[in-house]
């Protein structure tokens, strides 16, 4: 599945979106499968000055958790990684997508260059719980 929350599309059965995303038409997008069987995803010509994106950051439970029971693992914010982006280069990767990126940043394979702050890249705080 290309997102996180095992299914190969953006929205649910009824129609609701599963991340916070860039919110485009589906008539606004050519996907084209290349010669290497990869997908290429641009928007139509003269559709970019339409799309309007969110302005602002979901609550973390804004949209439904994944089947491993963690939410905004693609939209929302992308999230920096500590995989070098080049080798050799002082950046690294981030993933996930924002709120500012079309779906295709949502994807697991997806990733993108991150060097300096941005108000659409964060980091994922992990934490375990120890019971008695």
């Amino acid at each position: 599945a290309p997102f996180p929350w095992g299914g190969p599309y953006i929205r649910n059965s009824k129609g609701e979106m599963l991340a916070n995303i860039l919110r485009v038409s589906e008539a606004s997008i050519i996907n084209e499968v290349k010669e290497d069987g990869t997908m290429e995803f641009r928007f139509a010509e003269g559709e970019i000055d339409k799309v309007q994106p969110t302005s602002l950051t979901s609550p973390v439970n804004g949209y439904l958790e994944n089947p491993f029971g963690l939410y905004n693992m693609s939209g929302n914010v992308s999230e920096m990684t500590t995989t070098a982006y080049v080798p050799g280069k002082n950046t690294t990767a981030a993933k996930g997508g924002s709120y500012l990126q079309t779906p295709y940043w949502a994807m697991i394979s997806s990733r993108q260059e991150f060097s300096k702050p941005t108000a659409y890249t964060g980091f994922r705080l992990v934490m375990v719980v120890i019971e008695k």
